[in-house]
Parts: structure tokens; sequence; C-alpha cells
């Protein structure tokens, strides 16, 4: 069975049902983008249009009871029938058949099979850093063709990091000209033209600003984010930069606002990540203004300066109908369940397992197993295609509403 992800249940029948000029194709109006999908799929094949006729052989079939991502590929010798709720179901039973065409006899075949599917989680996705290196519209067409075609729904861009700040912002135009260094940026327009081709696939993108750590890019940008108003340049090195922007001063929390509204009114997505990964607080440790904020807050250690800073930009995205997203490291800071978990550090299991169990919600992205950038020797295919990612333990299985595979760029 050539297809991945595997189907839930699929059943091989005797034939081969062939398109060719004699092919026509019957839909509704429910599944203009599936259909636009296959018909464009077997034209950039085979040169054959498809015409839609009510007396079809390739049907497209309404059916409200399945799941909302689910469809049913019914395919005999005489006749090819997808039945969906939706049309991201027929789109995902489009991308299944792309997996199953094949030439024979200077036609286009398709072996004649039975298949029921729908997705086990209903968030999976795949994140790009672009911080580190660049990659260009052109190139995020051809991976979101290639999530599309294996049934992801959301592209996470980590757009900013020590090394690199990729998303123009029209009130910080510094952000790009200095802290976008030598390779390059997106505009908004090259952001518009990316979230539309993904809406096309049923992808949704999710863009990460990562704060407070992580942030040499935009310190070299704006001094006056740092704690002693630090000229730096943009970081060349990889690795773990101690070094993040001051959380005690009102300037901090406006210009993330303001980056926040620009990024809002860009990327219609339900989500916005916030990092917190990896936060160095040896800055706030010599600030007087941080010193003296955590003295005002009563807080116990410099990380509850980060788990505080997170929380009001949390607040800032729920106040305006986002949902937060945060890598786990944040749970070593004891946040509010506002901000939904990212986990990736295998040896924090306990800790996000504890959280999931009282109610986070949670994405798993164990690096382990799902790290696309780390060789193969360690993570061979075997490996992460056997993971369960609901680990023993979790008896709130709801809450982890799905996976994530990254890729991180500082050597790829």
């Amino acid at each position: 069975m050539n297809i991945i992800p595997l189907p839930n249940n699929y059943k091989q029948r005797f034939g081969v049902f062939s398109i060719n000029e004699n092919s026509k194709i019957n839909y509704s109006k429910e599944f203009i983008l599936s259909t636009t999908a296959l018909t464009s799929f077997i034209k950039s094949k085979t040169k054959l249009t498809i015409l839609q006729s009510e007396n079809s052989n390739i049907n497209f079939l309404l059916n409200i009871e399945l799941p909302s991502e689910g469809y049913i590929l019914d395919i005999n010798e005489n006749e090819l029938n997808i039945h969906a709720r939706s049309d991201r179901g027929a789109f995902y039973a489009v991308q299944s058949l792309k997996q199953l065409f094949y030439f024979s006899d200077n036609q286009f075949c398709v072996n004649c099979i039975y298949i029921e599917d729908y997705p086990r989680f209903p968030y999976r996705g795949f994140m790009l850093d672009i911080a580190r290196n660049f990659f260009n519209k052109e190139v995020v067409f051809k991976i979101i063709d290639m999530l599309a075609l294996q049934k992801f729904n959301y592209l996470h861009l980590h757009l900013s990091d020590d090394q690199g700040f990729r998303l123009q912002i029209d009130k910080y135009p510094l952000l790009t000209e200095i802290g976008a260094n030598y390779k390059g940026f997106y505009t908004r327009e090259d952001i518009k033209d990316i979230v539309r081709y993904a809406q096309d696939n049923f992808i949704e993108v999710i863009p990460e600003i990562d704060l407070p750590g992580h942030t040499s890019a935009i310190i070299a940008s704006y001094p006056n984010l740092s704690c002693n108003n630090e000229k730096i340049e943009v970081e060349k090195k990889y690795g773990i930069i101690r070094r993040a922007i001051c959380v005690s001063k009102n300037d901090t929390y406006e210009f993330v606002e303001n980056i926040l509204y620009e990024i809002m009114e860009l990327f219609p997505s339900k989500y916005i990540h916030i990092g917190v990964d990896e936060v160095s607080t040896k800055n706030w440790k010599k600030c007087s203004s941080c010193r003296a904020l955590l003295k005002q807050e009563n807080l116990k250690s410099y990380k509850d300066l980060a788990r505080l800073f997170a929380n009001n930009i949390a607040s800032f995205l729920r106040e305006n109908s986002k949902i937060p997203i945060a890598w786990n490291d944040l749970i070593n800071y004891s946040s509010n369940y506002n901000i939904i978990l990212q986990h990736w550090k295998p040896f924090t299991n306990k800790k996000s397992i504890k959280e999931i169990n009282e109610g986070r919600k949670a994405i798993i992205s164990n690096f382990f197993y799902y790290y696309l950038d780390y060789p193969y020797s360690m993570t061979p295919l075997k490996k992460t295609y056997n993971f369960n990612p609901i680990s023993k333990g979790v008896t709130k299985k709801d809450n982890i509403i799905g996976i994530e595979t990254p890729v991180w760029t500082e050597y790829i």
C-alpha cells in the first residue's frame, strides 16, 4: 500500500481504472479546490483536460457522516468516487490518488481499491527555520506541495532568531535593514503569497517571533530593547547565545505588541508562536530595572521574569483572539495554561505529562524522533515511524492536539 501516511482502512480490489480522453468529472461547489487539484494534476501529467458532466466516471460526492477531514476513496473498473464531508477531506483523497496513479499503455491508471481514512490528530505540523538560513518563497511553495501530499495542515515559520530577522515590519524597518543581514527577508507581499498558496493546499501558516531570548538580531537593530542599550551586530555563530531583550522596559512591550499587530494583519492563523526557549537571564541579573521588577512582583527567580513576560504576551494575544504557542522550556517557568506547550525536550517528559494531565494543550515535537535536521544515523525512519507521541502516563489524551516536525537550519 504505497500511500504515506498509511490510511486507516483499505481493501485492494481486482482491476484497473483508467483515465483517458473519454473521462468526465462531476462535482458540486463544495469541492472546488479538491477538484482543481485533481484536474490540474491529471493535466500536468497527461495534457488531458477533464470536462465536467453529470454522466461522469469521476465523482466527488458529499457525505456529511464522515469526519471533517476524512474521506472514502471507492474505485472500481468503471468509476472513481471520492466521498467527503468537506473540500479538505476530498483534497486529502486527491493526495492519496497522486501517490497511487501510474502510467500503463499510454493511459493514466490506478488499481481498484476501497479506502476509508481520517487523521489521528487535528494538528499535523512542519516547522522551517528561516532565521538561520533564508529560503525564498518559491522554495516554500515546493515545501507546501510536499506537505500537502502527505496531509500536513500546518506550516510553522521560525522567522526570527539571533542570526536573523526575516519579516518586513513597517513600523520597525531596521529589523530587516540590519536584522536580516545579508541573507534576505520576506516582504509583506511575499507573506501574502505564501499564505494564499498554503490556503489553496489546506495548510495554515503559523508565524513565530522568538522571544525574549534568541533576540540578538532584534537588539542589533534596536539596542534600546536590551537591558543596557547594548550595541551589537547580528550574531554570526550558532549555539545558545546568552542574551535576551529587557523584560522590565515598557518600550519592550510596546515594541512586541506593535510587531504582533502587523503579524496578525498578515497571518490569518489562529495560532502565533512566541518561542520562550533557551532564555538566558544573565543580563537581567545585572539590570537594576529587572531586579526592581523581580522584587515588585515578589518573584523567586529571574526565570520567573520569563514566565511573567510570556504570560503578559499570551494575554495580549488571547485578547486579540489568537492562541499562543511556546516551546516547552516554558514549563520551567510555571506559566499559565493559556499557552499551548510545544514539547521538544525528552528529558522533561514528566513535567510535560503533568501539565497535559492538568489541562494544558500540547504539540509533540520530541527531538530524538521528529527533528529532520538530525543525521539519519541518529534518527532513522523506522525510529520516527514507530514513535508514539502519546507517552505512557498521559491520561488526558485529547490535550495532545498533534505533532510537529521541525527543520532547524544552522547546518542544512
